[in-house]
Formats: C-alpha cells, structure tokens, sequence
C-alpha cells in the first residue's frame, strides 16, 4: 500500500485547486488547522465589532497609507509606521489617536490629502497568532480607512489623546518640543476584518462604537 506523506497531500490539493480553478482559501476552509491565534475564529458570543475593537486596544502601532507627496513619487501609494492610542484599558474609544508632527513624511502627504488607511495586526504581539505566519488569515488584523483630523489643542479630547498616547508610549513625552507634536485621529468610515478563512468581513462604524461593544472591551481590563 502506498502512503503519502501531508506534503504530498497538499502539494495534490494545490494542484487540483489550480486546474480546476477553485479558490486556495475554499480548500484550506475544510481542511483541520488547530485552535489559532487569538481572536482567530472568534466565539460567537464575540462579535466582529468586538474583535475589531480588542486589536485596537491590544495594539501598540499600527501602519498607515497616504497619496504620497514627495518628489518622484508623488500620487502613489506610500506606507509607514505609527505608534497608537485609543484610551486607557479601561476606557478605550476604539478612535485611533496619533502624535504627530508635520515634519513626519506622512504628515507632509496629509496636509494636501487626510485621506488615509491603516492597518493593525496582533502579528506584533509574541502571543498574538500562535505559530501563524503573519499573512495568515488567523492571524487577526484590522483595516480602517476614513479621514486624517488634527485635534484642536484647547478641547478635551486633545488631553484625552495626547494622555492616553503618553501612557501607552512614555517615551513619546520626551520628544523635541520645536517638532510642534500633535495630537491626530482617524475620523473612521470604513472597517474591514480579517481573523480567518473566508476572507474580509466589513463591520459598521455604528457597530464599532455601539455603547454595548465598548462596555464589553473595557470591562475585560
């Protein structure tokens, strides 16, 4: 009898979804893949919204996309890192909040266009997707598009923010004070999940920040 090792089953199973056309992700949706990393095939006492809003809460940056401006690469799309904010643990807001500085590349790009994306994924916490590959579907990210909103410097939420940003990120209260730091957020119009097999899930801004979402993703601290 001959016996076939699970490479060679998978190698098989590639092949036929190939020839026969069938989308790679129907095929693995059937095949055995363990537990997953966490928020990976979430209970379903754990909606999409609270998915989306404990990756907010649990992430500490996040990558963000803009239209680029700089010279000779202007209107492309051009990506970098952030570091991020929604709140203390205990009374998170699900509302991405930056510090920023119009010296940033980024910030250069917004200023001319504040439509922006970003993406956070539990692949930068050592827990956060078992032993899957960070492009693995399991392994649970997020992405919001919406608009790029500097945060007027009298009102409650910039103390809100530049609080909360501080805490998560101690070191940034040392930054240069003639960068003329800021507080920013992403005004969110769009959010899309993805924590398994079966491809993007859209879940509402009203759902988002519905009040029960935000009862049950803070009292968890």
């Amino acid at each position: 009898m001959i016996q076939m090792s699970l490479t060679s089953i998978l190698k098989n199973v590639l092949f036929v979804t190939l020839l026969l056309n069938i989308p790679w992700e129907a095929q693995c949706a059937n095949i055995q893949h363990g537990s997953g990393g966490r928020y990976a095939a979430s209970n379903d006492s754990d909606s999409d919204a609270v998915v989306a809003r404990r990756i907010i809460r649990d992430t500490n940056w996040l990558s963000i996309a803009t239209i680029s401006t700089h010279e000779g690469i202007e209107g492309y799309p051009f990506v970098s890192l952030k570091s991020f904010s929604d709140g203390p643990n205990d009374n998170g807001t699900g509302i991405p909040y930056l510090y920023m500085t119009d010296q940033d590349i980024s910030a250069l790009d917004l200023l001319q266009n504040n439509n922006v994306s970003i993406m956070a994924s539990l692949a930068e916490l050592s827990d956060g997707c078992a032993d899957y590959d960070p492009q693995d579907p399991r392994c649970s990210k997020v992405m919001i598009t919406g608009k790029y909103i500097k945060i007027e410097s009298s009102s409650d939420e910039f103390s809100f923010g530049k609080e909360a940003l501080f805490a998560k990120h101690p070191q940034m209260e040392y930054w240069p004070d003639d960068h003329g730091f800021y507080v920013a957020k992403i005004e969110i119009q769009e959010i899309l999940l993805l924590n398994n097999y079966g491809g993007l899930k859209t879940v509402s801004v009203e759902d988002y920040f519905s009040p029960s979402v935000t009862r049950i993703v803070n009292a968890e601290h």
